[in-house]
């Protein structure tokens, strides 16, 4: 990770953490919104390229890790590291994505351990096929990135 990029995440958890609860739950579905819109973008691109055995057990996953955030049964640190490793997707960044998923299999493990493969999964396959990526979409449709 690069200093800026580091100073940038120290900011973004700081002020996470500053937060009131009221605006918390705000920010919190506004990170759900671009965290799910993310992967909802990247399974849709990748569903081409891959088979239906493996997109479906990825969409099924996903689907538990969404019932986890909605029921508030993530932590906020798991949250905060899932819209950073949603933006390293979103900026193309496989390799920063994928520190970022390590740490969260085993410092939070009880919490993402039902659902993370799908987002290694999702990692992996975009690292594969970067060309087969629908770019204009993925730019245009997650260009609402909550402020850091």
């Amino acid at each position: 990770m690069k200093n800026t990029e580091q100073v940038d995440t120290y900011r973004y958890i700081q002020n996470r953490t500053e937060q009131n609860y009221g605006e918390d739950v705000m920010t919190d579905n506004k990170l759900f919104e671009f965290c799910n819109l993310q992967f909802q973008t990247l399974t849709e691109s990748l569903k081409a390229n891959s088979k239906a055995n493996v997109m479906s057990g990825i969409n099924k996953k996903l689907e538990i890790f969404r019932k986890c955030w909605q029921e508030n049964k993530l932590s906020r640190n798991v949250k905060d590291k899932m819209y950073l490793l949603c933006k390293s997707l979103k900026e193309k960044d496989w390799d920063n994505a994928y520190g970022i998923h390590l740490p969260l299999m085993v410092d939070y493990f009880n919490e993402v351990g039902q659902w993370m493969v799908a987002v290694k999964r999702i990692i992996h396959e975009a690292k594969q096929f970067p060309d087969k990526l629908n770019n204009d979409k993925l730019n245009n449709e997650t260009n609402n990135l909550p402020t850091t």
